[in-house]
């Protein structure tokens, strides 16, 4: 199973490295191997909030009074860029998955015609049965490197529920042409042999979990 986090795609990794070529070695002033220890760290204020006792009407409450809080952090050029891109990377992936969930819940509720529920309401057992037999058993999330085995592996999320599953697809992508291989793992472009493969996969985890 590779233990690259949900956020590093194929397409990302790639991005990470060309902000590498940018700010790499420089620290947050922009110097190249700055010798000077303060153009490393970064300082950010919060606020926060403590109990304090406060005499209120002749009587003595406990009320929460806000103080602000300094964090210096240590870190370069590239550790800051890093921090905002995976920030903006994640806040991306949420969406995308609430939409997706949304987009879900849109289609298996979608009812027209003869598929309109008795009063009227938008959720009909027949509308259901057509989407789900009309939907995916899997959508795909990208195919990587995983990198501890250093093999292809599928990143899929099995329709319906939010599990996410890693197939190992290394054996499939050896007998794949070299340009189909660069398409896979930079693009996600993955050819049929690696989508029957993760259909395999994922009918064998829904076997094991009884899901079939």
């Amino acid at each position: 199973m590779s233990t690259m986090p949900e956020w590093a795609t194929p397409t990302r990794r790639a991005q990470l490295v060309r902000l590498w070529k940018r700010y790499g070695n420089l620290c947050l002033q922009g110097h190249q191997v700055c010798p000077e220890l303060s153009h490393y760290l970064e300082a950010t204020t919060r606020v926060a909030y403590r109990a304090v006792e406060k005499k209120v009407n002749e009587r003595l409450v406990w009320v929460n009074e806000p103080v602000k809080l300094t964090q210096v952090e240590e870190l370069d050029a590239y550790g800051q860029a890093l921090r905002d891109t995976r920030s903006e990377w994640k806040a991306q992936d949420r969406s995308q998955r609430v939409g997706e969930l949304d987009a879900e819940r849109g289609r298996m509720h979608q009812v027209t015609g003869e598929a309109q529920g008795r009063y009227g309401s938008r959720f009909d057992p027949v509308a259901r049965e057509r989407f789900l037999l009309s939907r995916p058993e899997w959508y795909p999330r990208g195919v990587g490197v995983n990198p501890i085995t250093h093999k292809a592996v599928a990143h899929v999320r099995v329709a319906g529920a939010m599990f996410h599953l890693f197939v190992d697809v290394d054996h499939v992508l050896e007998g794949a042409s070299k340009n189909a291989r660069h398409k896979a793992r930079r693009y996600g472009k993955s050819p049929q042999s690696v989508k029957d493969a993760c259909d395999a996969a994922v009918a064998d985890w829904k076997r094991r979990k009884r899901l079939a």
